[in-house]
């Protein structure tokens, strides 16, 4: 019974260690390859009649840098790096770290590209796709209730329109590996 409370009082005091993300205070917004300077970057190709997706809302999406480990995880955060957002249709430049407005066209979505650099660091590139929040969320509530919860979530997921479902973009952090020291020559 010792070892369990020593275990547990170790457990609190290691979360209590973990660092808090870097604070954000400003929301960068996209510029759209067209011009706009509005989320919806596709409004006046709709307009015109053109076959473009519709807009589901707009989504803000932190931007962060860490720094490589050899560890699991990621490792300790890293302020001031130079990222280009961008899709097909737009870009934001941002610093680290930072928080973008993406727009949302649930599955339609365009794929984002993050590309980081920061002096010290190797540049790093890294895409992220939008995930089925919808069917995420009912997988993992049905994990909760076990193996035959799953299998009823699975069932729904199938039969379900994808089209009428929440898309989400994840968290996009980027791991910078420092560049290795130059050795001095004798």
């Amino acid at each position: 019974m010792r070892k369990i409370i020593l275990i547990v009082v170790a457990g609190f005091m290691l979360a209590g260690c973990s660092k808090k993300p870097l604070e954000v205070d400003r929301i960068t917004p996209i510029k759209a390859s067209n011009g706009s300077n509005k989320t919806d970057v596709y409004a006046s190709r709709r307009r015109a009649g053109e076959n473009v997706p519709e807009l589901a809302g707009d989504q803000v999406v932190p931007v962060r840098t860490y720094i490589a480990n050899s560890g699991f995880g990621l490792g300790d955060e890293l302020s001031g790096a130079k990222c280009t957002v961008s899709a097909r249709d737009f870009t934001a430049s941002v610093i680290t770290p930072a928080k973008v407005r993406l727009p949302n066209y649930r599955m339609q979505s365009s794929t984002i590209s993050i590309r980081c650099a920061k002096n010290g660091y190797q540049t790093r590139t890294v895409d992220h796709s939008v995930y089925n929040q919808t069917k995420s969320s009912r997988m993992n509530m049905g994990a909760q209730a076990g193996l035959l919860g799953v299998l009823a979530v699975a069932a729904i997921n199938a039969a379900s329109d994808d089209k009428t479902h929440d898309y989400k973009y994840p968290p996009m952090n980027i791991v910078l590996t420092p560049l290795a020291k130059k050795s001095a020559r004798r």
